[in-house]
């Protein structure tokens, strides 16, 4: 096989012909030139041209060259005996040739130490050998001339054989492997040297002769020149260029005269080649080194650790990029800097010059974070042992120590940890359990490692909590639930726990990790919130949301069934005089006796605060309900005895049936509700059934609600007023301000149809101050028009009365009208008063103060006591119209009324009596010492443009007075 691949492309014996035709073309058209392969005494390339060619493409190429081989000779003048033999040796000659160069050379760049062994030695050898054969034709050296020795002859024959094979091979051999950068790069160059050689060679020889006398080596620095530029191509192109210089200067010449010139153009050839190699050879060292040098500097720079070299005098030599980037100089070249400057960034010693080494650890403040690094400082001696330099090696243990830390860390956590921590190998054998283990469970380390888990052991044996545990695992690498647990007592307790793979860098799982934690006090706690979440915690019962649900379960049904809804009465003064214990303690004890006198089938819960609901869900006429209902009512009756106090409720109860009361459970609640305010308003301690009736009333009760709020944004109230006159003096005494209600649909809606409503939803504080500051409006207006008007009286609701801004809207209606105190009077009935009088005396004592009026409105009717009379700063009494219509006829009320007009007159107070209807009710009024009266006989409530017409008239018509 040939030592490169094959110059063609195509089959061997396409190839063996062109290169077989090509060397026969060359050797006729040599002839015609008459030099080169025909007649050359000084190179035939012939035999080294075969040998490379045969090299490159292989031996069997041989029978192609012997053509050209058999036609040299003949084209020289040879016999064809001679040329045949010549031929012979030729060929085999370069076979042998191409043997031996694949034998000895390792690449086409020829060595130093194969140019000079086997190429100079080989190829002088193999010539020898070659011409010596030659030599053994009969009379074939005769054809030269007969002036030249057979000795000289023989040398010819050599010498320009081997200068032909010394030039060829290397030649061909460099420009097959392609040209050299050097070549292209220095072209010009070799032209120069061609051309200097070619021209000096032919001026010397031509001018001196065979024999130039030392003139010839003036071209030898030439030929070294080429050799070491350009290499082997240049040292066998100035030997070709001289060879055919000295073919053309001497030719004709043969005899001892030209050996000179034989041996000076071989001692070229022999010089050029072994420069061109050791050239070469150099060049090769210095790529090597070149290599070899990036590849320890790739090396350097892949490395983790900082490493950097400085020279004895403290300059940096080579840094690598980890330590650039450690500290901050990544991409500069830091060769021939100043090392002390990083010596001191890295916390190394001073250089000293003693050979020494030392590891330290340091802390570098690098871009990042600080690095915590082992250093390591070792000197760099050459082959003498002389100190070249220090060579640093830094360790990054940041990571390391981070990771001792975690894994110090871990093992703290693996100790202190509340929680139990198994840890197990692949098949669930115990590997190690923590001190939280042996708590929880009471085994110790010893009798639990190298036992299975009771978890895998599940798993082993198939269950299906194994099975679970074990897919989970599989699928997703981890479990978490509810795992049985047992503590070495026999106990078993619920724990919480988890379970997780530890896998290693493949993914192939090594261990698994178990955590848990006693679930006992949780499950309590959840047992606990369970309950809570459905109970009241007071009383055990079922609380609001279980109601609910449970309302909404049967409901869906098609039974029927019945809610009762229960309130205590009167609960509240329990909680106000004997505190919220005792309250507690009477709701547990009603809670106990409502779940005796109901069946357990029945559902009772709490509904809130001293409120009970029972679903009855068995199928009742409604006197079975109602008898279940005064069961109950006798039941909660009876006396409680409670901390030493014997205590007294009573309930109320409402009933709602499903589905005739209501569809839904909302429904039916609310329809109960209902039906416990109507028993409540029937007097308590009773039950009542829901009617379609309490529906219209609460429809119309939240009507009149809404319209009321409307009423007060539109300003749809007004002020009538009633004049009051004095009796015995027929003068007109005041009026008393009356709201009327003027409603856009309804027209004039008298108080009572809304007073009670507007008192109970908080809407008469609105009410109650816009009429204070209209009636001081509207008492001014008639004063600035001379209207004499004594006082205005306004009536004030008892709940505007336990405000405690009643005196500032008092104050700010005065000023604002401009009005004296003295002409307002405010009426006030007497359970308003004895609410809580200490309040009540307060707040009259400041209204005296702004000279406002005080009179108790509906004397009589309510909460009447005699000494309130003389503790509040009162001014005046009205009678009750109770009292007034059946007089004089009533002896019994005419005495009550007589008593009353007398004792407000011991006490100075003004008596005012209302609803007088006739003249004879104001008659015997006047008759008995009553001063102000007031009534439909005088006058009903009249609007404010209304009223001075009427008093006018009343006043002309004295007699009605």
């Amino acid at each position: 096989m040939p030592l490169y691949p094959k110059m063609f492309r195509s089959s061997d014996w396409r190839a063996g012909l062109l290169l077989g035709g090509g060397l026969l073309l060359m050797a006729l058209l040599s002839k015609v030139a008459g030099f080169l392969f025909c007649d050359m005494l000084f190179v035939c390339p012939l035999i080294g041209l075969m040998a490379v060619l045969m090299l490159l493409n292989g031996v069997h190429y041989s029978l192609f060259f012997v053509p050209v081989a058999l036609a040299v000779p003949l084209l020289r003048g040879f016999s064809g005996q001679a040329a045949v033999w010549l031929a012979l040796v030729s060929v085999g000659t370069a076979a042998l040739g191409a043997w031996l160069l694949k034998s000895l050379l390792s690449s086409p760049r020829i060595r130093l130490r194969e140019a000079a062994s086997h190429l100079v030695l080989g190829g002088a050898g193999l010539m020898l050998l070659s011409t010596l054969l030659g030599g053994l034709i009969p009379g074939g050296y005769l054809i030269l001339s007969s002036d030249m020795p057979a000795w000289h002859r023989f040398f010819s024959f050599w010498s320009s054989d081997l200068v032909g094979f010394l030039v060829m091979v290397p030649l061909v051999l460099s420009m097959r492997e392609g040209w050299r950068p050097a070549f292209r790069q220095r072209f010009l160059e070799l032209m120069l040297a061609v051309m200097a050689c070619a021209a000096g060679a032919c001026l010397i020889y031509s001018l001196e002769g065979p024999n130039p006398s030392g003139w010839q080596f003036l071209l030898l620095p030439v030929a070294i020149w080429a050799a070491l530029r350009i290499g082997q191509t240049g040292a066998a192109l100035v030997a070709l260029t001289l060879a055919f210089s000295l073919t053309h200067s001497l030719a004709g010449v043969y005899s001892v005269a030209i050996l000179p010139a034989q041996l000076f153009l071989l001692m070229v050839t022999v010089t050029g080649v072994l420069l061109a190699a050791s050239s070469d050879e150099e060049e090769n060292s210095r790529r090597e080194l070149a290599a070899e040098r990036h590849k320890l500097d790739a090396i350097l720079n892949a490395m983790p650790n900082p490493v950097f070299f400085e020279d004895v005098e403290g300059r940096l030599v080579y840094a690598n990029q980890s330590l650039l980037q450690l500290v901050g100089g990544q991409n500069r070249n830091l060769a021939g800097f100043p090392s002390a400057p990083l010596r001191e960034h890295l916390g190394l010693p001073a250089l000293t010059s003693a050979q020494q080494s030392c590891s330290f650890e340091c802390t570098v403040n690098a871009q990042t974070a600080p690095r915590t690094l082992m250093c390591n400082q070792q000197p760099l001696l050459d082959l003498d042992g002389k100190l070249l330099g220090n060579c640093f090696v830094a360790t990054d243990m940041s990571e390391r120590l981070v990771a001792e830390q975690q894994l110090r860390l871990s093992a703290q956590v693996f100790e202190n940890a509340s929680e139990g921590i198994v840890i197990t190998d692949v098949v669930g054998r115990i590997i190690a359990v923590n001190p939280a283990f042996t708590r929880i469970t009471g085994f110790a380390p010893e009798e639990a490692i190298g036992k299975m888990c009771a978890t895998f052991r599940q798993i082993a044996q198939g269950t299906v909590f194994g099975q679970e545990v074990e897919n989970s695992l599989r699928d997703l690498g981890s479990w978490q639930g509810e795992i049985p647990g047992w503590r070495k007592s026999g106990e078993t307790y619920p724990a919480w726990g988890s379970i997780s793979n530890v896998c290693d860098e493949s993914g192939r799982i090594t261990h698994r990790v178990a955590v848990f934690s006693d679930f006992s006090a949780r499950k309590e706690a959840e047992s606990r919130l369970q309950f809570l979440a459905q109970r009241d915690p007071l009383t055990q019962l079922f609380n609001r949301s279980s109601l609910q649900e449970r309302l909404e379960q049967v409901c869906c049904g098609d039974g029927r069934l019945a809610v009762l809804f229960i309130d205590l009465d009167r609960f509240k003064t329990v909680n106000d005089t004997l505190g919220h214990a005792v309250g507690d303690e009477l709701l547990q004890v009603i809670a106990q006796r409502l779940c005796h006198c109901l069946k357990e089938r029945d559902f009772i819960a709490r509904f809130g605060g001293d409120e009970f609901m029972v679903i009855l869900e068995e199928t009742l006429p409604d006197a079975g309900l109602a008898t279940i209902a005064r069961r109950i009512i006798d039941e909660i009756a009876r006396p409680c005895a409670v901390r030493g106090h014997e205590l007294f409720v009573t309930c109320s109860i409402g009933i709602s049936r499903f589905p005739v009361d209501a569809k839904d459970s909302s429904g039916l609640m609310q329809a109960a509700d209902l039906a416990m305010y109507r028993a409540k308003d029937m007097g308590k301690n009773t039950f009542a059934f829901h009617s379609q009736e309490m529906i219209a009333q609460v429809f119309e009760r939240g009507r009149m609600e809404g319209c009321l709020h409307t009423a007060v944004a539109q300003s749809q109230f007004v002020l009538h007023y009633q004049p009051q006159f004095v009796l015995a003096g027929e003068e007109f005494h005041g009026v008393e301000a009356l709201i009327r209600w003027q409603h856009p649909e309804l027209g004039m809606v008298p108080p009572g149809s809304f007073i009670p409503l507007a008192e109970e939803t908080g809407i008469i504080e609105i009410i109650g101050e816009w009429a204070i500051r209209e009636a001081c409006r509207q008492m001014r207006t008639w004063l600035d028009e001379g209207i004499d008007v004594r006082c205005i009286a306004v009536n004030l609701s008892p709940r505007q009365f336990r405000r405690g801004h009643l005196l500032d809207i008092v104050c700010s209606a005065l000023d604002e009208s401009g009005l004296e105190g003295e002409r307002l009077e405010l009426e006030i009935t007497e359970n308003a008063l004895m609410e809580n009088p200490e309040n009540a005396s307060a707040v009259l004592a400041e209204l005296r103060e702004m000279g406002v009026r005080i009179a108790i409105d509906d004397f009589g009717s309510g909460y009447s006591s005699l000494s309130y009379l003389k503790q509040f700063p009162l001014d005046t009494l009205k009678i009750d119209r109770s009292f007034i219509s059946p007089l004089p006829e009533d002896g019994d009320m005419a005495a009550i009324v007589e008593a009353i007009v007398e004792m407000a007159t011991k006490l100075r107070l003004t008596v005012v009596a209302e609803g007088v209807e006739n003249s004879t009710q104001s008659s015997y009024l006047r008759h008995i010492g009553c001063t102000v009266a007031q009534g439909y006989h005088y006058s009903k409530p009249l609007a404010a443009d209304l009223l001075p017409k009427s008093v006018r008239q009343v006043l002309d018509m004295g007699s009605a007075l």
